[in-house]
């Protein structure tokens, strides 16, 4: 019984025909660079094509059968001819060593006679130092080894590994592809709610997924109602502040700054369409309509700064204490202007 083989994603037809096109006339490059937003399946295209170039009899698409020596090997994670590099603890960066390690791995023989692949991600998480050295690997590539770059952020990378690796493009689906896929993977989600969340994952369906299982929208709900309330006085914004950083807001910022970006379109007559958070439209509306629009641009950098800082040993409480009040205030001037006159 053989474990099942993840195939490239529908969205990555046009990439995989074309690398197969160039394996099968034998011109596979010596280093991909693999480039898109995080959520279109970037590493699992690396894996479906490293598992491809082991496999003793891949289909007439270049997909591995799954079943042979080489396939179980894979699917076990100890072929020998496949090197995976990643950062060694999370937030931590890849290091020079761990790329100097890889000279042993290219010098070695080939256990299947093929190809022998690396798969280097986040690539842009490598140190100067490292980058560096793969440089030199890259400069003097070693037989039939191929190296794969997967980066959300290629323009961190020196332009001198860029240019020595071919670049692949990961493009984000149509609305209707990416939606129709979503749907086929989530249990009970309607249109609206695929819609909701391609929009909040800037269209990459494999992070909107991750989202709905993370249960981002009941979490984003319950942070515009806080928004809401510290807005009309309901809530204090200092308590508000003790709550949201004893939940953690490493997302929560994402959800601040993608709701007042819709904000600042709504000042300015956006369509619907173009909105992030269209199924909260009406609440966010109601809220830039009350708000000066210079005031929220100066917030909305505010929030920005504030992003930057999540992982600067700060008082992080402290940070979302000023942010919440710098909000708070925005509105005083709206709500003493509702009060009724004595």
């Amino acid at each position: 019984m053989s474990q099942a083989v993840d195939p490239p994603l529908p969205w990555h037809a046009e990439l995989w025909q074309r690398v197969q096109a160039r394996r099968r006339s034998d011109q596979l490059p010596h280093a991909l660079l693999l480039c898109g937003v995080a959520g279109l399946g970037k590493l699992r295209f690396a894996n479906a094509l490293a598992h491809s170039l082991v496999c003793a009899q891949p289909d007439a698409q270049g997909s591995a059968c799954g079943t042979c020596s080489p396939c179980r090997l894979f699917l076990a994670g100890s072929h020998p001819d496949i090197s995976r590099v990643l950062p060694e603890d999370e937030g931590k960066s890849i290091s020079i060593e761990q790329i100097r390690a890889l000279r042993e791995f290219n010098a070695l023989s080939s256990y299947g006679g093929g190809h022998k692949i690396v798969v280097i991600e986040p690539a842009e998480r490598m140190t100067m130092a490292a980058a560096n050295a793969l440089l030199k690997t890259l400069e003097e590539p070693v037989g039939k080894t191929l190296m794969m770059l997967v980066t959300t952020r290629p323009g961190s990378l020196p332009a001198t590994v860029r240019s020595r690796c071919q670049r692949l493009d990961f493009a984000v689906p149509t609305r209707t592809a990416g939606a129709a896929w979503l749907q086929q993977h989530l249990e009970a989600c309607t249109a609206q709610d695929a819609a909701t969340l391609l929009a909040l994952a800037q269209g990459a369906p494999l992070r909107a997924l991750q989202l709905q299982q993370d249960g981002a929208l009941e979490q984003r709900a319950k942070l515009l109602a806080d928004l809401r309330d510290v807005a009309l006085g309901k809530s204090d914004p200092v308590a508000v502040a003790e709550r949201w950083h004893k939940a953690g807001m490493k997302q929560a910022w994402l959800w601040i700054s993608s709701c007042v970006n819709d904000m600042l379109r709504l000042k300015f007559d956006a369509a619907p369409s173009l909105l992030n958070n269209i199924d909260v439209a009406p609440l966010l509306d109601e809220l830039a309509r009350k708000a000066d629009v210079q005031a929220l641009f100066r917030w909305s950098d505010r929030v920005k700064q504030a992003q930057q800082e999540a992982d600067v040993p700060l008082n992080q409480q402290m940070v979302l204490e000023d942010v919440l009040i710098a909000w708070e205030r925005q509105f005083v001037t709206v709500r003493e202007a509702s009060r009724p006159t004595p």
